[in-house]
């Protein structure tokens, strides 16, 4: 057990098969239930692909096939008010440039506290 009591938890896997991923964003899977303290991006189709984190503004490509995209939001402190979290009730979005995935699916796995 952790010094303040909090324990990791696991919402659901999100996914979106290559054949939904379109020019404009779409967001995989639903908004999460909870403040997000690790975020894993995996990108398994066969072309990269742009990410977001509020369904417009391009924050990230993730090439096709490629080791898991891992963000830590809790790694440091965010000072005085406690941890960084990716908000509750967001999620995050997906969409291909130039060419579209023929193959496989991008997933979603995130990590929250909990007491």
């Amino acid at each position: 057990m952790a010094i303040n009591g909090n324990k990791a938890r696991y919402e659901g896997l999100r996914s979106i098969a290559f054949g939904t991923i379109g020019t404009g964003y779409t967001q995989i899977g639903t908004n999460f239930s909870n403040p997000v303290r690790i975020l894993i991006v995996t990108n398994a189709t066969n072309q990269g692909l742009f990410f977001s984190y509020d369904g417009m503004t391009d924050n990230s490509w993730i090439p096709a096939s490629s080791a898991p995209r891992i963000i830590n939001y809790c790694a440091n402190s965010a000072g005085a008010v406690g941890l960084l979290e990716h908000p509750m009730q967001t999620g995050v979005f997906v969409k291909y440039v130039t060419n579209a995935p023929t193959s496989g699916a991008v997933y979603i796995e995130t990590i929250y506290a909990d007491n």
